[in-house]
């Protein structure tokens, strides 16, 4: 069988159906690029125009353009702007046409949704949302029930109510346990977790990824295994937190390296994959820089020692670039911020303050245009970072300037975080505080998200502050 036979296989082509083409014949059905697509979107066009919304959904849309669970348009290729356009054609005024049955419905509108979400028109993907879930809650439609109460629990984290974020995610696993239902356990119990981990409930998320983690091991089910490793990033994330940085790259890595994985694996979590993994290397490094530095385990002047820390570094550097350039290329708006704030916090640990301003004022243009909060508060944190490095580095301008730039974004950050409950980040916003009132020495790299102090002897630039 050729890779592309294969390709369509995983993605749900029935096998007799494999047989009867070439190659050929099946790219031209199933068109594997972007550019090729033209001639379907045009079919869907014109059998919506003719007002036959059904067969278009089901002859063409399904199997060949969104190829069933695979969302190949969105997910494989990127493609969000362009489904946003397609799906609109099964819509009337944002609601999906009488035509379509009621499971065509969910689909229109769950990807409809997605991309929303995705290219950063939030507020449309929030209000089609909300309508979504209170609709099939009146109808008592339940499997909607619980899979628009997961995507409502991530639609929260983007606009920066974790709270909310939190009770859908919990109304969606409580509708499933109460009904008995079987799909959707990974991707229900994973938002739960999530959720409860952005709130500051480390130890419940913990717990809860753990349990998740077990159960589809203990099972034989192809999808639930697929299930844990696209989810697994938000595991990742939370050994981040945790400050297991080398299990965090090597469950990252994994899942880069899993070619039947990666097969399924929309683009945007390939991406999100390499963050965390470029991420969990460069601390690493940095742990091990320190080390080094301190003259304990190998000798300081081992230059060999000093290359595999350099070259540590720069392999994370390199997850981190190509990360972004992806999430660019995908048009990923909801997560290109993270990307950049990220790299602006290397680039600052090298002491490259413009370029990591760069990266932070678009990170900051695209989270607050597409009014996604944590995002604002993740560039705000690392901005007062920002400011007391430059301060230590009498940087151009007053260093007065500086402390007074980094004690308004602190403020900022920690009126968000209140609003938002946001409360993974107030370790880090402690961190700025204790900074700012000379109780605690600065460090270029323990201030960064997820990283603890290292508690180094306070600067003569702190009591100045604080005078």
């Amino acid at each position: 069988m050729s890779d592309f036979h294969a390709d369509l296989k995983a993605i749900g082509v029935d096998a007799e159906d494999l047989s009867k083409f070439s190659v050929e014949n099946l790219s031209t059905l199933f068109p594997r690029e972007l550019d090729d697509f033209s001639d379907l979107f045009a079919a869907v066009a014109h059998g919506c125009a003719a007002g036959l919304h059904n067969d278009a959904f089901a002859t063409v849309y399904n199997p060949r353009i969104r190829r069933l669970d695979a969302n190949y348009l969105g997910n494989k290729l990127g493609g969000w702007s362009a489904s946003i356009r397609l799906l609109r054609e099964f819509c009337d005024r944002s609601r999906p046409v009488p035509g379509l049955s009621q499971q065509q419905s969910s689909v229109v509108l769950a990807d409809l949704v997605q991309a929303y979400q995705i290219v950063g028109r939030t507020e449309e993907a929030y209000t089609l949302g909300t309508e979504s879930l209170q609709l099939a809650v009146n109808k008592k439609q339940w499997e909607n029930v619980s899979r628009w109460a997961s995507i409502m629990c991530e639609l929260n984290l983007v606009v920066g109510d974790v709270g909310a974020a939190v009770a859908a995610a919990k109304q969606g696993m409580q509708t499933r346990d109460e009904r008995g239902m079987k799909t959707d356990f990974a991707a229900v119990k994973f938002a739960l977790a999530h959720a409860l981990h952005l709130a500051g409930d480390v130890t419940q998320a913990e717990e809860l990824f753990g349990t998740v983690m077990f159960v589809i091991l203990s099972t034989d089910d192809e999808n639930d295994d697929i299930h844990k490793w696209l989810h697994s990033y938000r595991a990742a994330e939370l050994l981040l937190t945790l400050g297991e940085f080398q299990r965090a790259a090597g469950l990252a890595q994994g899942v880069i390296d899993n070619e039947v994985v990666t097969l399924r694996m929309p683009k945007v979590t390939s991406a999100l994959n390499r963050l965390i993994c470029g991420w969990a290397l460069t601390r690493l490094a940095s742990i091990e820089g320190r080390r080094l530095g301190n003259g304990q385990g190998e000798a300081p002047e081992s230059e060999d020692a000093m290359k595999r820390v350099a070259r540590r570094f720069q392999a994370g550097v390199g997850r981190i670039n190509e990360a972004i350039e992806r999430l660019r290329n995908c048009e990923a708006e909801d997560c290109l911020p993270r990307g950049l704030i990220l790299r602006a916090t290397l680039l600052r640990e090298v002491n490259k303050c413009e370029e990591a301003e760069r990266d932070l004022r678009e990170a900051l243009q695209i989270a607050e245009r597409g009014d996604m909060q944590l995002h604002v508060v993740d560039a705000k944190l690392e901005l007062a970072r920002q400011m007391i490095s430059r301060f230590i580095l009498k940087f151009e301008g007053k260093t007065s300037d500086w402390a007074e730039a980094a004690g308004k974004y602190y403020e900022e950050a920690k009126d968000l975080i209140n609003r938002t409950g946001y409360n993974r980040r107030i370790p880090e916003l402690v961190a700025i505080q204790q900074c700012l009132l000379g109780r605690r020495p600065y460090d270029h790299d323990d201030v960064g998200p997820d990283l603890d102090s290292q508690g180094q002897p306070a600067g003569a630039w702190l009591k100045s502050i604080q005078r």
